[in-house]
């Protein structure tokens, strides 16, 4: 037997999607969508002036990030509603308000991005435009997460002072170990480092990690030695 499927205006409204989580109503996300069309000048303004020094720099990249998540939420409260329901035409026409206008279209946005990153690099690198141009599109990531990369640089100092302690025979280092893995994720991370003996909230950790690479850059020096 077919079925038909509900629109969204048959749905309970505890099995929909929280709209409201990204605009509080229809009149908010339209106020943001102007305003966001207006922020698209700032970006322009610094065409030119990427090379004028860190400051500037740094000031672009905090700007292009701010007005790229405007542009994404805005585009995202607009293609959420039109897909869930394509024949309904108030989420069609709020869709096309937010494709339409060169303030708000893909292509403008690929064409100033790239025209930026070309600014940036100088004629030094080769871009392809419409891939780079795009990132102004893409969600922000783990990467650029606050002390994202002292995320790893904590973890790999950890795991070296670890690595270093059972590799030494030093006693009771692989029960200390052992114990570490057996907490699991019931203790926060620096307790559960303790129990392994790793004390995270001491520089020994990475300052025995710095050896290990010393030791791996004195290695290597020695083997072109030999060529």
């Amino acid at each position: 037997m077919s079925k038909t499927v509900p629109s969204r205006s048959e749905i309970a409204v505890e099995h929909t999607w929280d709209a409201a989580s990204v605009f509080e109503s229809g009149a908010a996300w339209e106020a943001e969508r102007a305003h966001v069309a207006g922020e698209l000048s700032a970006l322009a303004r610094f065409q030119g002036h990427l090379g004028d020094g860190p400051a500037a720099l740094a000031e672009w990249l905090e700007t292009a990030d701010r007005v790229a998540n405007a542009v994404s939420k805005v585009y995202l409260y607009a293609s959420m509603f039109h897909n869930v329901d394509t024949a309904d035409q108030a989420a069609a026409a709020q869709h096309d308000r937010a494709e339409r206008g060169e303030a708000l279209t893909a292509d403008g946005m690929i064409a100033l991005m790239a025209d930026l990153f070309a600014e940036g690099y100088g004629g030094e690198v080769q871009l392809e435009r419409e891939r780079v141009g795009i990132t102004w599109g893409q969600f922000s990531t783990h990467l650029y997460s606050n002390f994202y990369v002292y995320q790893y640089a904590t973890g790999i100092s950890a795991a070296h002072a670890l690595a270093v302690e059972v590799l030494a025979g030093a006693p009771d280092a692989a029960e200390r170990y052992l114990a570490f893995l057996k907490a699991g994720g019931s203790l926060y991370p620096l307790d559960a480092l303790k129990l392994a003996g790793v004390d995270m909230t001491s520089p020994e950790p990475v300052e025995t990690t710095i050896g290990v690479l010393a030791e791996y850059i004195d290695r290597l020096e020695r083997l072109i030695d030999r060529r």
